[in-house]
Order: C-alpha cells, then sequence, then structure tokens
C-alpha cells in the first residue's frame, strides 16, 4: 500500500485473513488516494469484500478443467501403448491420478470370477506411507460384501469417512481400517459389460471429501 501512496493511484488486492470465527476467507480490497491541493496523499477511500464463495467457486472450476485435461491425457496413451509398455502406463496414471485428487494411495484390482478372488495388480501410495500390495493377493470376493454388491451392480463406491460408514457395511469397513483407510473411491472397471475389476484411490491420513464433478470425471473415464 506505500508504493500506491507513492505512485497516488488506485489499489486492488486480494489475500486470506483469519476471521474472528477461527478460520481463514478470502478478501478483495480496492481503494484510492485522495491528494490535497499540493498534492499529497491525506486519505484513502474504498471497500473491502468478502470473496470466498467466488475464490471457492474459481477453484472448483480450475479443479475440474485441470482434472478433464489430466483424464484426456491418460486416455490418449492408452491408445498407442504395447502390451509391454502396460503395466508402466497404469503406474503413471495412479500416480498421476492420486496426485491430482491429492490422495495418499491409488490402486488397481483385478478379479478372477473363476477362482473367487481379487488382487491387487498395481498400486502407487504417496511418501511415507507403505506399500498394502501384499496385503491384497489373492482376496476371497466376499471378504467385503457391501462393497462387491455395489460394484457388481456397476455402481462407484465413494466413502469419504469409512467412520460414518451405514450399519451394514461394517464387515467391509472392518477391512479398509485393516488397511488404515480413512476415506475411499471405488469405481468399477467393464470389459463388455462385465466387471473386471475395479480402480481406486484412499486417504490414509484424513477424511478426505471429492467434489462429486471430480468423481464423475474419474468415473466416465
Amino acid at each position: 500500500m506505500e508504493v500506491c501512496v507513492d505512485l497516488k493511484t488506485v489499489f486492488h488486492y486480494q489475500y486470506r485473513v483469519l476471521h474472528q470465527r477461527g478460520e481463514y476467507i478470502w478478501v478483495e480490497e480496492r481503494g484510492q488516494w485522495l491528494t490535497d491541493p499540493n498534492g499529497e496523499a491525506y486519505i484513502v477511500v474504498g471497500m473491502v469484500s468478502d470473496i470466498t464463495q467466488r475464490k471457492l467457486v474459481e477453484q472448483s472450476l480450475k479443479t475440474q478443467r485441470d482434472f478433464s485435461q489430466l483424464i484426456a491425457q491418460i486416455t490418449s496413451r492408452f491408445v498407442h501403448i504395447t502390451l509391454a509398455e502396460l503395466d508402466s502406463e497404469i503406474n503413471r496414471s495412479l500416480l498421476l491420478i492420486g496426485g491430482a485428487m491429492e490422495a495418499d494411495t491409488s490402486f488397481l484390482y483385478r478379479l478372477d470370477n473363476a477362482k473367487g478372488t481379487q488382487t491387487m495388480t498395481h498400486e502407487w501410495t504417496r511418501d511415507g506411507y507403505s506399500s498394502r500390495i501384499q496385503l491384497n493377493q489373492n482376496l476371497p470376493l466376499g471378504i467385503c460384501p457391501w462393497f462387491q454388491n455395489l460394484i457388481a451392480e456397476r455402481k462407484t463406491c465413494y466413502m469419504p469417512d469409512i467412520d460414518h460408514a451405514p450399519n451394514d457395511a461394517a464387515v467391509t469397513v472392518a477391512q479398509w481400517r485393516r488397511l488404515e483407510l480413512k476415506s475411499i473411491l471405488l469405481i468399477p472397471l467393464l470389459q463388455q459389460n462385465q466387471v473386471i475389476g475395479y480402480i481406486g484411490c484412499g486417504s490414509l491420513s484424513t477424511p478426505t471429501y471429492w467434489e462429486e464433478e471430480v468423481i464423475n470425471l474419474v468415473t466416465l473415464s
């Protein structure tokens, strides 16, 4: 603001402040210095507005736009890859999705209906967290009955806080707690209209609330 005094010009700032409620909000400040007959600035007139909601909308739109571009990028790379490149490309995609979702882990499971098992085939985990892929090999399909019913119906499973899961998901949630998951998003993978597996991501630190628009983008991809 001192620069504005020297230049005797208008000013326009956007910044965050700590509200008396104990939370940070975005404010926009606009004003102009008035000068006396000698050209010296002596008073400022202007206004300060709470623009928190506008900033949230802008961030939401940016997130959706960035994620749309990411999904398009991932999808295009799968068009021309060879079988030998498949594993590395899946791992790369899990890293990108996990990072974009601000998740702590992302993973891919393959279902084997003939053997009645499910296996985590690929995994990305944020630095500081241990891998869980060895704990998820050849698990019985019925180990998470509530979730398996959703997947069988080709439905997305999204639970932002597993501590608030429905009562009939108790057995499933117990398995997720074994993996130290706080939040989870699971999306069925289809081939010729058959569920062949699922892709997912989760939070291992705190419950995470992902935007519905972002979840829809992942699902449609």
